[in-house]
C-alpha cells in the first residue's frame, strides 16, 4: 500500500514544485489554509487553522513512520514542511494564547484543543487538497478508517449559515445575560 501511496502521488503531482516524497506536492501551503479556513469568529478561525497546521505536521511524521522511517530519515522537504507547519501552528496560537480572559479563556482552550484532534476537519482538508487516490492511500497507510459521512457541525473548513446564525444568537444571549447579572446603579 505504501508503494501505491508513493506512486499515485507522483503520477498526480502536476505542480511546478517537485517535493520528495512526491505526495507532499498535494499538501496545502500555509497561505492556502489561512485563506480557505474560517470559523464563526476570529477565535474559532485561529483555532481551526492552528488545528490543521498541527495535524498536517503530525501527518508528515505518521506517514514517514508508516514507511518505517524516523524523523532522522526525513527528506529535506519533509523536514522543511514539518517545521513550517509546526511554526505556523505556534504563530497562529499566539494571536489568542495568554491574551484571552474571562468567559473567553475556557472557550479558547476548548476550541484549539478540539481542532488539534478533529479527524473530521483533517479529512475536510484531505478532500479539498488531496486527490481521492491519495486520500484513500493515506487512510490505508495509517490503517485508519475513511469517513463515509459528512463532517459534523463545526468540523468543516468554513461555517455554514446555520452555524453562523447559532453563533450570533449565542453571542447575543451571553451579552444580554451578563447585562442582567450586573448590579443596578443606585
Amino acid at each position: 500500500m505504501l508503494a501505491v501511496l508513493m506512486g499515485l502521488s507522483a503520477a498526480s503531482a502536476n505542480t511546478v514544485q517537485s517535493r520528495q516524497p512526491a505526495y507532499l506536492n498535494q499538501f496545502p501551503s500555509m497561505e492556502q489554509i489561512k485563506s480557505d479556513v474560517r470559523g464563526v469568529d476570529a477565535m474559532e478561525t485561529a483555532a481551526k487553522q492552528a488545528g490543521i497546521f498541527w495535524q498536517l505536521h503530525q501527518l508528515i511524521y505518521n506517514l514517514a513512520y508508516a514507511q518505517r522511517r524516523t524523523d532522522r530519515q526525513f527528506s529535506p522537504d519533509e523536514q522543511r514542511m514539518s517545521t513550517d507547519y509546526r511554526n505556523a501552528y505556534y504563530v497562529t496560537l499566539q494571536t489568542f494564547e495568554g491574551k484571552v480572559g474571562g468567559a473567553d479563556r475556557p472557550r479558547w482552550f476548548e476550541l484549539h484543543t478540539k481542532y488539534e484532534l478533529d479527524t473530521w476537519l483533517l479529512d475536510e482538508v484531505f478532500k479539498k487538497y488531496f486527490t481521492p487516490d491519495l486520500r484513500r492511500s493515506v487512510y490505508a497507510a495509517l490503517k485508519g478508517q475513511m469517513p463515509t459521512t459528512n463532517a459534523p457541525r463545526g468540523s468543516t473548513l468554513t461555517p455554514s449559515a446555520a452555524e453562523r446564525q447559532r453563533y450570533r444568537r449565542w453571542k447575543w444571549l451571553t451579552n444580554t445575560s451578563s447585562a442582567f447579572s450586573r448590579p443596578l446603579k443606585s
